[in-house]
């Protein structure tokens, strides 16, 4: 198949989310011709800062929520340091059977004693999250406290989670920057900033529904809509299953690889409310020591003289903020009319097992496309700084 006077792209990125923009932003000095082309009308992915409709100055994230400086590849792409903004001191607190505790309450600390000797010589490779940690921690704590606090770190059940992947240790750190941080508006206005100051271009609300190879060898990508676009490559920025299913005509093997990935479904549920409504002194956030939600995040690190905001993540995407209020105003101490703004946002993380460690090496093995880059959060691990080292290294195999 050819089409002729057609306009052909470099390379289409599909996927306007953090790893599809630091993989444009890394083909700056590469080529010229880029288009991302995005499903939704907005940038970011499960990156959301929302600014709040009572005070514009005040925003909070729906999704990632913090940046540190051990983040050294993201830190590279930067273009503007005068929007870092530095985060303050707060600590997390538990919850449970309606209040509200400090984490240490929740420490066995005589089975602590007994088992954390062994954190020294303990080895993370090929075990699960559960089964690195329970000799470290003794079992009781693991299933007491830290399985449900390893949960809130990754917004899913943790437990068999790869333990290479989680919490890792990461090499050197940028004193220039703050030990935590966010930005200006947020981490969507770094997101924009790249945007803006590299002049990516944006298609929207463009949803690639099928691909094909030309009889040129270029690809062939058609939308929902009856768009046809043509280009020379194409990375993948969305989730892996999305792509697994973009790939089984062109890459079938890595499709099939991609396609082993289970997704795992949450809902955020943010309010705001008046700083004299709620009596919780400033923190970080709160982990229940049960299953009545994962985690919430506040805003405090960032203080406002007039606003707070908690952000709730529940296990599934069926959660709905008429559902969920009462039980939202029971954990804050706060009554329904005290909550004068409220949204919600779906995720869709991908839930890696142990047979996904290594995955990059196990797609360089099944592709035998060069022209093919997938990027995304289920190669390092789910923070941004995965997101972006793993765009990085898909960029060096760029012709």
């Amino acid at each position: 198949m050819s089409i002729d006077n057609q306009q052909i792209y470099d390379c289409i990125i599909i996927g306007a989310c953090i790893s599809g923009i630091s993989f444009a932003a890394s083909l700056k000095d590469k080529c010229q011709n880029i288009l991302i082309v995005e499903k939704e009308n907005r940038i970011g992915g499960h990156i959301q800062s929302y600014i709040s409709k009572t005070d514009d100055n005040f925003w909070f994230e729906l999704g990632a929520h913090t940046c540190y400086n051990s983040y050294t590849s993201l830190l590279t792409i930067l273009d503007d340091k005068s929007i870092v903004k530095e985060l303050g001191k707060g600590s997390y607190i538990t919850y449970k059977e309606g209040k509200l505790k400090s984490i240490a309450s929740q420490v066995n600390y005589l089975s602590m004693l007994t088992h954390f000797f062994r954190y020294f010589t303990a080895d993370r490779t090929g075990k699960t999250v559960q089964e690195y940690f329970t000799p470290i921690v003794g079992t009781k704590n693991y299933k007491k406290l830290f399985s449900r606090a390893f949960r809130a770190v990754i917004c899913q059940p943790a437990d068999l989670y790869p333990a290479d992947l989680f919490l890792k240790r990461r090499n050197g750190r940028n004193e220039n920057f703050p030990r935590k941080f966010s930005f200006q508006k947020g981490i969507s206005s770094f997101l924009q900033s790249l945007v803006d100051s590299l002049h990516i271009q944006i298609q929207f609300e463009t949803c690639i529904a099928d691909i094909k190879k030309s009889d040129n060898d270029d690809y062939i990508l058609k939308t929902n809509d009856g768009q046809t676009i043509l280009t020379k490559r194409i990375a993948f920025a969305t989730e892996s299953k999305t792509t697994s299913s973009l790939l089984k005509d062109i890459e079938p093997a890595v499709s099939k690889l991609l396609n082993t990935i289970e997704m795992s479904k949450s809902t955020t549920i943010a309010i705001v409310v008046k700083k004299d409504a709620c009596k919780i002194k400033p923190i970080a956030g709160i982990i229940p020591v049960s299953d009545d939600f994962m985690s919430v995040v506040t805003r405090d690190l960032i203080d406002h003289d007039d606003l707070r905001a908690f952000v709730f993540h529940f296990m599934g995407d069926n959660a709905t903020f008429e559902g969920k209020e009462s039980e939202i105003c029971k954990v804050l101490g706060i009554q329904p009319e005290d909550i004068i703004e409220h949204i919600s946002m779906r995720h869709s993380l991908p839930s890696l097992r142990k047979g996904h460690i290594n995955m990059e090496q196990q797609i360089e093995n099944a592709r035998i496309d060069d022209n093919i880059y997938i990027v995304g959060n289920y190669f390092y691990g789910l923070s941004l700084e995965d997101c972006v080292n793993r765009a990085l290294d898909e960029q060096k195999r760029y012709k």
